[in-house]
């Protein structure tokens, strides 16, 4: 998500999203389609949107319309701000002490399978599940839905990590290598000729891919999209797993903090489960008194201090 191509991706898929023309069934943002039997000769479970779910509103459109352009905009214009913060928390130097790789070579190798497994990681979670609505089960309204939820999910995730990173300006842990081979008269290792070294919180790669995993949680927790409980659990394990790897080999790597990587994890799945949980996967059928309080505005948020390092989550209700 801190990359060009995956933003441009994500805005790209959104654009194509905006001028396709939606299934007969999504008259408007917020109709909800009219129940069909399921045929009695189908395989698979039926994939239908429930009407009690809410459909993608009008606010949506708008809220990641202006989400994907401010991302693309930060990615283009936003440079890389200056060194504000140089240094490891104690939990980062035992991470780090434990997990980097000795050498330039295979800190260049992690960062390679770094790299390829958080790009297939951000395009499964933007297109598995809608084509699996799609493709597998027919449903093209679904497939719509659950599109326009991932678009969501990712321009809101992306913009606070693109943001928190130019704000914070967290200097990245390979110069600490850099400097130190620089001081004993070595030449200069992978990868200190890098760009982008004050952008090391929060990792975009670990987010992205937990982004991704939440998603598919979300997804195959509400909708049998892999036809049981089982197989459909079974994604969402795989993307947590394949979400911790990618986070793993960026400390391997030496381009992250832990701490950037875990908290990128954390937040990462807060917006990928979370959005769809919150303003789509609750019922609106029972009487407000029986739910719990809708939020209007909601967003995970990185609390820095001396002292301490975690996340605020605050909303409008």
């Amino acid at each position: 998500m801190h990359a060009k191509p995956s933003v441009c991706a994500l805005f790209g898929w959104f654009l194509a999203m905006l001028v396709a023309p939606p299934s007969s069934a999504d008259s408007g943002p917020s109709t909800p389609p009219k129940p069909t039997a399921p045929s009695p000769d189908r395989r698979q479970p039926t994939v239908e949107w429930n009407p009690e779910w809410a459909r993608f509103r009008t606010a949506e459109y708008l809220a990641t319309s202006v989400l994907v352009l401010t991302d693309v905009a930060i990615v283009l214009w936003m440079p890389d701000p200056d060194p504000r913060w140089d240094g490891a928390l104690p939990f980062d130097g035992k991470a780090s002490t434990a997990l980097r790789a000795g050498t330039g070579p295979a800190r260049q190798r992690a960062q390679m399978w770094s790299d390829r497994i958080h790009e297939l990681n951000f395009v499964i979670g933007l297109t598995e599940a809608p084509l699996a609505a799609g493709v597998a089960h027919g449903n093209w309204d679904v497939a719509w839905q659950l599109s326009l939820i991932n678009a969501e999910a990712y321009a809101a995730a992306g913009f606070v990590q693109l943001l928190s990173a130019r704000l914070v300006g967290r200097v990245r842990p390979f110069l600490d290598s850099c400097r130190e081979a620089g001081e004993r008269g070595e030449g200069e290792d992978f990868p200190c000729k890098e760009g982008g070294r004050t952008l090391s919180f929060l990792s975009g790669h670990a987010m992205t891919s937990f982004v991704s995993a939440g998603l598919m949680c979300a997804h195959h927790g509400r909708l049998p999209l892999w036809g049981s409980g089982a197989a459909d659990a079974s994604a969402c394990v795989a993307m947590l797993a394949s979400g911790t790897a990618t986070g793993v080999l960026r400390v391997v790597a030496d381009k992250h903090y832990a701490s950037d990587v875990v908290l990128g994890m954390l937040l990462g799945f807060g917006f990928g489960y979370g959005i769809p949980m919150l303003f789509h996967y609750r019922s609106t059928a029972a009487p407000k008194s029986a739910r719990a309080p809708a939020f209007v505005a909601w967003a995970p948020t990185p609390v820095i201090a001396p002292d301490r390092l975690g996340v605020a989550w605050g909303g409008i209700f």
